[in-house]
């Protein structure tokens, strides 16, 4: 006779409650209000730091990503608290005139704040999400915000240490990054090339976070560090994602790393600068009215002609 196979039943997980649902949707709005824009990742550490949901995968997409498309296709939560970052258009910068042109310069002319400083400053992060928040301070102060996703390339590396080198004066980097083996490797890494490919420069490097000490001052929640890293033999205690420094607290840090570096005056004078070649803008927009306008004006009453 053929023997029979039994067929395995999978345990059903139970399904939330409403309750439960409606109180998740909270969490996620809660963190979403006070940190936006951010990316749907950012979000997950910052509920798993709160203990709101778990870290695994299943609970990353099957929970949070598939509760948020709920949430933001019923008008529960704006789309444009989130971006992704990974994901962009190429498009060349084109405009309606030459009138369109002049208030767009107008509207975005920048003053080189760090050609009047006596040092150099970039700030260098692993993630694209992290990036995503940090750009709002370095824009601010003109800072290149350099983003890794991992381990660099050498050729980005070169390039980069190339630039330091040509600025010829002390650079200080601000590095961003995760706490456990890689992450810690990354940062080591980078320092290391960076002197090398930028003919020993001056650089001065500090990893803003994460520290072992910002971990027990902050009592931040570490996780099992992974063993499977090849990199974790000589590693020291749990691991932290940067992701579960709330928004704000991040920001406050490189605003405060930035702000010790910049000279008052120096700082002063480039912004009434431009203040004062914005103004300027206004010159050549009177001088298109006067000349250009016209111009149009004439065609379109040679084209009325024609037409009689």
């Amino acid at each position: 006779m053929q023997a029979v196979k039994k067929s395995r039943s999978r345990k059903k997980k139970p399904r939330r409650s409403q309750d439960a649902i409606s109180a998740l949707k909270d969490a996620i709005y809660e963190v979403a209000a006070e940190e936006h824009p951010m990316t749907i990742r950012h979000l997950f550490y910052r509920l798993v730091s709160a203990g709101v949901l778990p870290k695994t995968e299943p609970a990353y997409k099957g929970t949070l990503v598939r509760l948020l498309g709920i949430m933001r296709e019923s008008g529960e939560i704006p789309f444009e608290w989130f971006v992704d970052s990974t994901r962009w258009m190429r498009k060349p910068k084109t405009h309606t005139g030459l009138e369109d042109l002049l208030n767009q310069c107008q509207k975005t002319y920048r003053r080189a704040l760090w050609d009047d400083q006596s040092v150099y400053c970039e700030v260098w992060t692993e993630k694209d999400a992290i990036a995503t928040i940090l750009y709002e301070v370095t824009d601010k102060y003109d800072v290149p915000l350099m983003v890794c996703r991992g381990f660099s390339s050498k050729t980005f590396l070169h390039t980069t240490g190339q630039a330091i080198k040509e600025q010829g004066k002390p650079t200080h980097i601000f590095y961003l990054g995760d706490y456990d083996p890689s992450g810690v490797a990354i940062s080591t890494v980078i320092e290391r090339d960076l002197r090398k490919y930028s003919d020993n420069a001056e650089i001065h490097f500090t990893r803003l976070g994460i520290t072992s000490e910002q971990i027990d001052e902050w009592q931040l929640p570490t996780r099992p560090t992974k063993k499977t890293d090849s990199r974790a033999k000589n590693f020291i205690g749990g691991s932290v994602e940067i992701d579960v420094i709330p928004a704000a607290e991040l920001k406050v840090m490189v605003n405060n790393a930035i702000v010790e570096l910049v000279e008052p005056s120096a700082y002063l004078t480039v912004i009434e600068a431009e203040k004062s070649e914005r103004r300027f803008f206004d010159y050549f927009k009177d001088l298109h009215q006067k000349i250009i306008a016209p111009d149009a004006e004439d065609d379109e009453d040679d084209e009325d002609d024609d037409a009689d």
